[in-house]
């Protein structure tokens, strides 16, 4: 594995990700919040078990609520005690975040000219039966292409993205994507990928993303450019 120096002001993988150690106890619980998710999709309850747990889990919302509250990216990196935005970017993104309790959990690094992605997805993700829905295998390749497009240090826009789905995506089983970037002109870059369960290719991808300027992305997400 090669690490690499960070190339965007949004981009990060986990071969460059030492955490604090807020950001490590938030870890730990996303993990743990997502295995409860699972939990409650799969597990046999009964109808007091149901209202005994959504106690729980009101007394639990209760007291989250009454803390600060960070909504969204932009309002994470303001408050400017967290990390730059690279490490809020990792974190908090809906699809991707290392601290995203309804994030799949997906890992990412470096390995010379590719980025790679891994993650199991668990019964709370299912479509076909035993097998990832098809709206998620879209939606990690969305978050994942667009990770992969800033390997080149110039963030920007999806301009669009398809997905062909070769066969179905296993549950708990670890998936490996693979993504390749490719610049096509000043403005515009070509990514693909594929996902691959036990080295056979499950679904593959295709993305165009538009380039824009670091200055004007910083602007947007209401940040400084210094």
């Amino acid at each position: 594995m090669t690490t690499t120096t960070q190339p965007s002001p949004f981009f990060i993988t986990d071969d460059q990700a030492t955490a604090s150690p807020y950001w490590e106890a938030r870890h730990e619980l996303a993990d743990a919040m997502r295995k409860l998710n699972a939990l409650v999709v799969t597990s046999d309850l009964s109808e007091s078990d149901c209202q005994d747990i959504t106690r729980e889990v009101a007394a639990l919302s209760h007291r989250l609520s009454a803390r600060d509250q960070y909504p969204g990216i932009v309002a994470w990196s303001k408050a400017k005690k967290f990390g730059d935005m690279p490490r809020i970017n990792y974190e908090v993104l809906s699809i991707g975040g290392r601290s995203h309790p309804g994030a799949p959990g997906m890992k990412m690094r470096r390995e010379g000219d590719d980025t790679i992605g891994t993650v199991t997805f668990d019964g709370a993700f299912e479509g076909p039966p035993g097998c990832v829905h098809g709206g998620w295998v879209a939606a990690l390749f969305d978050q994942f292409m667009g990770m992969v497009h800033m390997v080149g240090g110039n963030p920007g826009m999806t301009g669009g993205l398809s997905v062909r789905y070769v066969k179905p995506t296993p549950l708990y089983t670890e998936l490996t994507l693979v993504g390749h970037h490719e610049v096509v002109s000043e403005r515009r870059t070509k990514v693909t990928g594929e996902m691959l369960a036990n080295g056979e290719v499950t679904a593959t991808c295709e993305a165009m993303f538009v380039r824009a300027p670091t200055a004007f992305l910083m602007e947007s997400f209401g940040l400084s450019a210094d």
